[in-house]
């Protein structure tokens, strides 16, 4: 699935019986929330007993974008959407936020002290 008019460039869902993962390639932004709501919503009907979205391709994410990802998150149970690997400029949004740790998966070790 691609997003025309906007920079995501890449979304793809893997699926069994417990767990969903989607694989997001681009940015995350205004022009591609719709793309990625359309997305979610097809996953949550699934209704998996886990949801974890993968980041690591993900250059930038703006509110449009965190707000789909809320969403998901409010219609699973506490603690079942899981963000792997995001870039650190996504990290420091999602940290910005306030979203939490708690859902970021895969964390980059800190910097040492300098």
């Amino acid at each position: 699935m691609t997003a025309s008019g906007s920079a995501l460039t890449y979304l793809r869902v893997h699926a069994d019986q417990d767990q969903a993962v989607v694989i997001i390639d681009g940015e995350l932004d205004a022009a591609s929330a719709d793309c990625l709501a359309e997305a979610m919503a097809a996953v949550l009907a699934w209704q998996p007993a886990r949801l974890v979205i993968d980041l690591r391709r993900v250059g930038f994410v703006d509110c449009a974008a965190l707000r789909v990802i809320v969403s998901a998150a409010a219609v699973l149970p506490a603690g079942a959407l899981t963000l792997r690997r995001p870039s650190p400029a996504v990290r420091r949004i999602i940290n910005l936020t306030g979203l939490g740790a708690d859902m970021v998966a895969g964390r980059m070790p800190r910097s040492a002290p300098h």
